[in-house]
């Protein structure tokens, strides 16, 4: 009885630790601000459904999530909170899923192991509080992973369907979840070849096929982005430590080994047990984990392409999470891999949120900055878009909506004739541009006001323009940070 009270009251204060988590890290920050990626998706909702089918292709956005918010919007509007409901409500399911799968591959011990490893992610708990498609395609990935854990242990075709739809809707939701799916596949293959049952060879290319099928309206927006995978791809080269951080996180680590020290000191000697369950999820968790993060790593590091980021390794988190869980699972007594993950749920409480009342992970408040704007006069806008590269782009009107998206997320009818935006880098020719730009258009201007957020070239364009403007006979009457945005007002 003793023992079942002892397990029961860990289980439960596990439990509490993730909602306390979830509050702290998930619901606290859902009125802040928009900020830049989230401001696109807001403005390409308000625009309407005909909108986001007509621009697809330029907005380099996911067309599922977008109608999944134009319908929340319908319900609710377009504020901040009602656009991040539908990530935080697949969030909260996906702890949910990963309890399901650690148990399915191990038991309950391994699923809460698994489960408040996956509240603790950083990476996570930065793009949860967020109306961006990356937690509704965790849900459904790790939904998948489960159903084809259980296709592994038994074929049934209703399992089968459920996986391959539960993929299928991750890469919808966001692209490189498509990844995911092609290892499971082959994961799948590997089943089938140490079986060597009929059944299991025809639900899977039966299964496959229809996944094909599924996945071609995705197509032509997929290959708009292996087009402009340069003008994405820009992230620095990343080396060996971001490599193993990511495979190895320190912030359970170093818990780990202090819990296992003190351990020690009390008297107490951890040890590995006989693992849990079977082979499927180990087998999962490399092939769906470590594969595509050790992939995306040598692809970063090899080639063009910048794939090494938080946000595109998403994909492969469950993996990672699915494979510490099952190896801190292993630890007796038990008790240290769950004082380890209470240790590391502080830390990262602390690293994310700090002391502040509400935390805030991006730090751009575009709703103050554009609410203290002049509400005449010309402006200049640097979103930081990486798109704003193409300067032919600058002066597409029907490019205009998607990359003025921070501005018109807060002011929807604001001006396309006296909104002007800024080049993305300050070479040569984007000086030109903007110079062309300040004596041209803005000579006769009575009020120039500048909105830029304060990364890549934002701060050298506000100088760059308050250098100009002085020189026509302007005068800067002030500016103000709001985050990492400024706002720069100058009057002839």
């Amino acid at each position: 009885m003793l023992s079942i009270r002892r397990t029961f009251g860990a289980a439960g204060a596990m439990r509490l630790l993730i909602a306390l988590l979830v509050v702290r890290l998930w619901i606290m920050p859902l009125a802040n601000s928009f900020w830049l990626d989230e401001a696109i998706i807001a403005n390409n909702v308000r625009e309407g459904l005909r909108h986001i089918f007509t621009t697809q292709l330029i907005a380099l956005q996911s067309v599922a999530f977008c109608v999944v918010e134009w319908l929340v919007a319908q319900a609710a509007g377009t504020s901040e909170i009602a656009l991040r409901l539908p990530s935080l409500l697949a969030a909260i399911g996906a702890v949910f899923a990963i309890y399901r799968l650690g148990k399915e591959v191990a038991d309950s011990n391994a699923g809460l192991l698994c489960a408040l490893l996956f509240v603790t992610r950083p990476d996570l708990a930065i793009q949860v509080p967020n109306a961006r498609p990356y937690a509704l395609a965790l849900l459904c990935h790790i939904a998948a992973m489960l159903w084809l854990a259980r296709w592994m242990r038994e074929p049934r075709v209703k399992y089968a369907a459920l996986w391959l739809a539960c993929a299928v809707a991750a890469t919808h939701l966001h692209h490189l979840f498509g990844v995911a799916l092609a290892l499971e596949c082959a994961v799948a293959l590997l089943c089938v070849q140490r079986h060597m049952r009929a059944a299991r060879l025809k639900q899977l290319i039966i299964g496959i096929t229809a996944a094909v099928l599924l996945l071609l309206p995705a197509l032509p927006q997929a290959m708009v982005f292996f087009e402009h995978r340069k003008l994405l791809s820009f992230t620095s080269r990343p080396g060996i430590g971001n490599l193993i951080a990511t495979l190895a996180p320190w912030y359970v680590l170093l818990p780990l080994a202090l819990t296992t020290v003190l351990a020690l000191l009390a008297g107490h000697r951890p040890r590995s047990a006989k693992p849990a369950g079977d082979s499927r999820g180990l087998i999962l968790a490399v092939a769906v984990g470590l594969v595509p993060a050790v992939g995306f790593f040598l692809l970063s590091t090899l080639t063009d392409a910048r794939l090494f980021s938080t946000r595109y390794l998403l994909p492969a988190m469950p993996g990672i999470v699915l494979f510490w869980g099952l190896l801190l699972r292993r630890i007796e007594p038990l008790g240290v891999p769950r004082v380890a993950l209470a240790a590391a749920a502080v830390l990262v409480a602390l690293q994310l949120g700090g002391l502040q009342p509400v935390p805030d992970y991006r730090g751009e408040d575009w709703r103050a900055a554009v609410n203290a704007l002049p509400e005449s006069g010309d402006l200049l806008v640097y979103s930081g878009l990486v798109e704003c590269r193409r300067l032919d782009w600058l002066q597409d009107p029907f490019r205009w909506k998607y990359l003025a998206s921070p501005l018109l997320a807060y002011r929807p009818a604001a001006d396309p004739r006296a909104t002007h935006l800024l080049p993305f880098q300050m070479a040569e020719a984007d000086t030109s541009y903007a110079d062309r730009l300040v004596s041209g258009r803005l000579a006769g201007s009575r009020r120039v006001a500048v909105l830029a957020i304060r990364r890549f070239d934002g701060p050298g364009w506000v100088n760059w323009v308050a250098v100009r403007l002085r020189s026509a006979g302007f005068v800067e009457r002030r500016r103000s940070h709001y985050r990492a945005i400024e706002v720069a007002v100058f009057e002839r």
